[in-house]
């Protein structure tokens, strides 16, 4: 892996600033005042520290403008006027209220990766930019120091033949990226109190088996009480169409572009997925779990934390003893339940399937288009309220039973210790 000029280095993260201020500004909707279907607040979903990024680009309306960025290592090959010139070509997108704040954060970066190899790859087909911090001297299936304080171990195989990956970690982030290439990469970073590579390998077994169309990775503790102050940082490549089981005792988990059924295990860290197809379990023991652009059934589950789905298409089952559960423009039956938080359910189209909805200790928030036609079951210890929507059965101020419109799919709403809400919007 060849070394990027510090030109790359700032055309690239000149690309990042760019997409994420595209893709994370507000649509322009007010957001002061009552509260619509367009700007419920959403509970973020903190990022996974990892040294790998993965940019989501389908939002980005100057993408055509951007693309001969795919050819972002040949400005190495260019002079420094030429790169400047370059650079400054795509800065102007960068509206200018948050353009010194992006530059502050670009030398902060700049400044982190000086020593280091970056790689980009471009995934036009899927919209999708890499950013992947590489090291020249890693030793295929050994532990090698990488970096001052940094042991890397890589294993790098033909996938052409697998049909399902699975990944198991005692602690630490993984990182998964489905990729259109055959070749697939697993990659452990460790760091902390490693006197040597003799020292970490007698505390840590790491297991490769790649058989009969399977590729199961393990890392196992050799002594769980000589384990302390040592960090694992996992990234795996894999091609996008393929199986996948991943498992940490307590870390991160990020998956990107996977095509296959996922089940994702964290002790205690958040999950967050991102353009996948196929059914997904995903549990937290106690981090937030968050899923968009999924095609498939899809099981969400943590202990304590905040549950997000967005864009769906596949029935949903949502469980959180202690946070909030966002779901907005589901295709298919919800079922939602948290011991203590709210629950908002956003449909952009008339409803075609059931929705369940209980929360003991909070607020439940219903919008869907004013056309759809539902049959209604609301009970909240507060107030039940209709906004937009006339009922034909009975109604209370802490119960409503009925039709609306003309009947017909089931939304059922039950809090103990809240109110509920349904509310017609215009889409």
């Amino acid at each position: 892996m060849k070394r990027i000029s510090w030109e790359i280095i700032l055309a690239g993260l000149f690309f990042i600033a760019i997409a994420l201020y595209l893709i994370g500004k507000p649509s322009g909707a007010d957001n002061s005042g009552t509260t619509t279907a367009e700007n419920v607040p959403e509970e973020p979903t903190p990022p996974t520290p990892n040294q790998v990024h993965v940019i989501d680009l389908e939002n980005l309306e100057e993408l055509a403008a951007l693309e001969e960025l795919q050819e972002i290592e040949n400005l190495s090959d260019l002079g420094k006027e030429e790169n400047l010139r370059k650079l400054k070509a795509i800065a102007h997108l960068i509206p200018a209220e948050a353009r010194d704040e992006v530059l502050t954060e670009i030398d902060n970066i700049i400044r982190e990766l000086s020593d280091e190899n970056i790689h980009l790859n471009f995934e036009m087909d899927d919209k999708l930019l890499v950013i992947n911090r590489e090291y020249d001297n890693a030793i295929q299936g050994e532990w090698e120091n990488t970096s001052p304080g940094v042991y890397t171990f890589l294993n790098e195989f033909d996938a052409s033949s697998i049909t399902s990956t699975s990944v198991k970690i005692p602690s630490g982030s993984i990182t998964i990226v489905g990729t259109k290439d055959k070749t697939a990469k697993f990659t452990v970073q460790a760091s902390g109190q490693i006197s040597s590579k003799e020292d970490l390998t007698s505390k840590l077994n790491t297991i490769s088996i790649i058989d009969d169309g399977e590729a199961r990775f393990l890392l196992e503790n050799v002594n769980k009480n000589d384990w302390n102050n040592i960090h694992l940082q996992t990234t795996l490549y894999i091609p996008e169409n393929m199986e996948l089981v991943t498992n940490t005792g307590g870390g991160h988990i990020e998956a990107t572009n996977i095509n296959g059924d996922q089940i994702y295990e964290t002790g205690g860290g958040h999950i967050n997925i991102n353009k996948v197809t196929g059914d997904i379990l995903a549990v937290s023991g106690g981090g937030h779990v968050k899923v968009e652009d999924a095609n498939g059934d899809v099981t969400l589950k943590s202990q304590g934390g905040h549950l997000v789905l967005k864009n769906c298409t596949g029935d949903a089952a949502l469980d959180t003893k202690g946070g909030n559960i966002d779901a907005k423009e589901i295709d298919g039956e919800v079922i939602a339940s948290t011991q203590g938080g709210n629950i908002l359910l956003i449909y952009k189209k008339p409803i075609t399937n059931d929705a369940t909805l209980e929360t003991s200790a909070g607020n439940i928030q219903i919008w869907m288009p004013k056309t759809s036609n539902a049959t209604v079951e609301l009970q909240g210890s507060n107030a039940v309220e209709l906004q937009g929507f006339s009922i034909e059965g009975t109604r209370t101020k802490t119960k409503v039973s009925g039709k609306i419109n003309r009947g017909g799919p089931e939304i059922i709403g039950f809090s103990k210790y809240g109110k509920v809400t349904l509310a017609g919007n215009d889409n």
